[in-house]
């Protein structure tokens, strides 16, 4: 099919195996340069380019004597009969897919071809659509696909997830920029919008709330009925951990919790704590759980904050805050000299460098009864106050760089970055 209707773009929607059911077959080689034979058609892989999200490969499929390539774009992290965890991950992806320009036609597929291929098909169809025509239906489209092929956009999650998904688009295209073209585009945001009377970063930035509360709107007033079919409010169900009486207190302020989803689960036993820490898993350009967001300790949560860095193997630590403050309780989770115990864990101050803009810590970390150590790197940004930001942008950078450098030396795990 591939080569007879000459396709130069595939969409893949579903993992090879999922929830331990295997998926799809494995239809091109897994390492670059590798070939796998299927009847009379082979397929190389020329090369992968691999994201947090999805991945990017280039295949060269050859009958006989001739050859043509095409390029798979295979995302990685959406649920069979879910969404994904964010919208902005998958409009990323179909703008990756939209930047090779092809005038053939695009295979899109998932397991069964109908939840995920029918959500991201009408995504595209509607984006489109609003760019061409100047409006959307989105019940019209998902009706029509419908007599095309049963069951596309499978379920109301889908549904649901679409208009969001759309929101985003449509709302946001237009802001990516090449790295060369963007101080251009910078100097651009700072001018003032003549009919607005504001600078149009401001403006941006504003279209950036607006979007965040359209969703969070969403969510407030959507019932969504679970298996029982017993209607909950998706929003306050979507914090629940977070809102349990035994987790309030290890919450720095009520307003601002972990999703559930993306929340981080503590597996060390502690007697008398549970699974609950204030932290979330982000995901880097390249990596799933690229960082860790988190809050700093509470004096009752340090124990909490070990049992994460145990748990998940860290190494990189960045404090964008001061230690001390005469209203909120710092929780020190480091030695000022020394060795000092949490619970199960040792912290033994090795070194202390003062730069420029940052402080630089070297932790030694074991577990009492545990031969295994590690060093651990804390990188604390001494220019950002809670009031103000940072009087220049190379400080900041030289932090970055700090942390970078460190990371390439040490396996790739997340980086937690907290304030």
């Amino acid at each position: 099919m591939i080569w007879q209707y000459d396709v130069e773009k595939i969409v893949m929607l579903t993992g090879l195996v999922e929830g331990g059911r295997h998926k799809c077959e494995l239809y091109w080689p897994e390492e670059d340069r590798q070939s796998s034979v299927f009847g009379s058609v082979t397929v190389t892989l020329i090369d992968s380019d691999l994201f947090a999200d999805y991945d990017v490969r280039t295949l060269a499929i050859t009958v006989g004597n001739r050859s043509k390539r095409l390029t798979q774009f295979h995302y990685t992290t959406w649920p069979d009969k879910g969404v994904p965890k964010a919208a902005s991950s998958i409009v990323q992806f179909w703008n990756s897919v939209n930047r090779i320009h092809t005038n053939r036609p695009i295979v899109v597929h998932c397991s069964a071809g109908i939840g995920r291929t029918g959500t991201y098909i009408a995504l595209d169809y509607l984006a489109n659509q609003a760019k061409v025509e100047g409006h959307v239906n989105v019940l019209a489209c998902v009706s029509n696909m419908r007599r095309q092929r049963v069951n596309l956009v499978q379920t109301k999650e889908q549904y649901i997830f679409l208009h969001e998904a759309l929101v985003e688009a449509l709302m946001l295209s237009g802001t990516a920029t090449s790295s060369e073209k963007f101080p251009k585009v910078y100097n651009e945001l700072l001018k003032v919008d003549s009919e607005i009377g504001k600078i149009k970063l401001q403006l941006e930035y504003e279209r950036l709330q607006n979007e965040v509360v359209s969703h969070e709107n969403v969510y407030a007033t959507i019932k969504m009925e679970d298996n029982d079919g017993e209607e909950c409010d998706s929003k306050q169900d979507e914090f629940s951990a977070a809102k349990k009486s035994e987790n309030r207190a290890k919450n720095r302020h009520n307003n601002i919790l972990p999703a559930d989803r993306h929340r981080v689960y503590l597996s060390t036993r502690v007697s008398g704590r549970n699974d609950y820490i204030n932290a979330v898993l982000v995901p880097s350009h390249r990596q799933k759980t690229g960082y860790i967001l988190t809050q700093m300790p509470l004096t009752d949560t340090i124990i909490d904050f070990w049992r994460m860095m145990n748990d998940l193997e860290i190494r990189t630590i960045v404090m964008l805050n001061s230690e001390s403050s005469k209203t909120h309780d710092r929780g020190i989770y480091w030695p000022t000299d020394g060795e000092v115990r949490f619970g199960q864990f040792s912290i033994r101050l090795t070194k202390q460098e003062m730069h420029n803009n940052y402080l630089e810590r070297t932790l030694f970390f074991s577990v009492i009864g545990d031969e295994a150590t590690r060093s651990i790197k804390q990188f604390q940004f001494t220019k950002w106050t809670e009031t103000d930001i940072p009087v220049n942008t190379e400080s900041f950078l030289q932090l970055i760089d700090a942390v970078d450098k460190w990371q390439k030396q040490s396996v790739a795990k997340p980086v937690v970055v907290h304030c």
